[in-house]
């Protein structure tokens, strides 16, 4: 449903008797009459519209209303589109997932976060693999250790129907630096592909230093 444009008043519409003026060039003009103010209007082929009704005296403006509205109007667009932009993301896995996958998913998730969005993180399952729910909570400690440096856990995982869920929002000064183009070192539920040549090179690097 669109949102009610505020309705203003406008030259003769105007009620008070007695108003506060700005010029065309934002310049004050001063306190007069409504019709004093309305023969200025006028006089420089313009609207005088009420800006200020809860003042005392209301203060009005001389400009062109039509452009006035087309301008706020621009305003009110702008708001909705940056308040669309920074809606809530919503990510999916399943508990089988596979490293590649998982990297590109959390690659994915980082730059939500670096971006400013909160995100919803879904694990969800198929009938027959809610026999094993532990893997997506451990999918969900995994997903949230390599999110950790961009983004905190808001909503702890929880149930959702047959689905796992968790909720992430970004951190207030996110590193930005390495963390969206780099791979992750992905840890996956039981056992799948990646550990193993983790902590191979882990080993190897640590032998490095050692010599």
């Amino acid at each position: 449903m669109a949102e009610k444009i505020k309705r203003v008043r406008i030259n003769r519409s105007i009620r008070a008797e007695t108003v506060r003026v700005i010029g065309p060039d934002s310049q004050q003009i001063g306190i007069m009459p409504i019709n004093r103010a309305l023969y200025i209007a006028q006089d420089l082929g313009l609207d005088l519209v009420e800006v200020a009704p809860q003042a005392n005296p209301p203060v009005c403006r001389i400009i062109d209303y039509g452009k006035y509205k087309y301008e706020q109007q621009k305003r009110e667009r702008t708001q909705k589109k940056k308040h669309r932009s920074l809606e809530m993301k919503e990510m999916v896995f399943r508990p089988s997932i596979d490293k590649h996958d998982f990297d590109v998913k959390v690659k994915h998730l980082k730059k939500f976060l670096i971006s400013g969005h909160k995100t919803r993180i879904i694990v969800r399952f198929r009938r027959a693999e809610l026999a094993h729910k532990e893997r997506g909570i451990l999918l969900l400690s995994n997903i949230e250790k390599e999110l950790e440096e961009v983004g905190k856990v808001v909503k702890p995982p929880h149930m959702m129907g047959r689905n796992f869920a968790m909720i992430i929002a970004p951190t207030a000064q996110p590193a930005m630096e390495g963390l969206v183009d780099s791979p992750t070192s992905a840890h996956l539920p039981d056992g799948q592909e990646g550990q193993a040549g983790v902590r191979k090179n882990a080993q190897t690097k640590d032998k490095e230093v050692s010599s």
